[in-house]
């Protein structure tokens, strides 16, 4: 008993002192809050609004004196990747693209303009295409996700 109590006390002494973190909620820095969001699809600025409040981060409106990420561009695309003898999709391949760029409350640039962007195919029964278009909304939701948590880990090292 005491030998995995000290095994258990010496393991976490070695992740905590070499620097290992669980993912999570990502704080950002000081500088950006309170921060603003300008641009973007209103579902994908409503997931980072959440996050950015998860994080301990006040999200105000732009007409607030604030750090403002500026989201240019949200790109969702989705290609015919393959196709049956009878000429119908049964895969698709898709990107989501996120070009953001974040400028301080004295409109000083801190993060110039960056993507990031996420890839993801699916295969289906063109026979079922319900079942395909409830896995495509997954699918989108968690590349969503993604490119949010990407954004705050950048926005984290600001």
């Amino acid at each position: 008993m005491l030998k995995n109590l000290l095994l258990m006390v010496l393991t976490v002494s070695l992740l905590t002192g070499c620097g290992f973190k669980l993912r999570g909620n990502t704080g950002i820095s000081a500088a950006l809050n309170p921060v603003s969001i300008e641009g973007g699809n209103r579902a994908f600025v409503g997931q980072l609004e959440a996050q950015l409040k998860n994080s301990g981060t006040t999200v105000v409106s732009g007409d607030v004196e604030s750090a403002t990420i500026i989201l240019s561009r949200s790109d969702y695309k989705r290609e015919v990747r393959e196709t049956n003898a009878n000429g119908l999709a049964t895969g698709y391949s898709y990107r989501y693209t996120v070009v953001f760029e974040v400028v301080d409350a004295d409109g000083k640039v801190v993060q110039p303009k960056a993507s990031i962007s996420q890839y993801r195919t699916l295969d289906f029964d063109p026979e079922n295409i319900l079942e395909a278009e409830y896995e495509e909304e997954f699918l989108r939701e968690g590349m969503e996700r993604e490119i949010i948590l990407q954004l705050m880990r950048r926005l984290s090292r600001m």
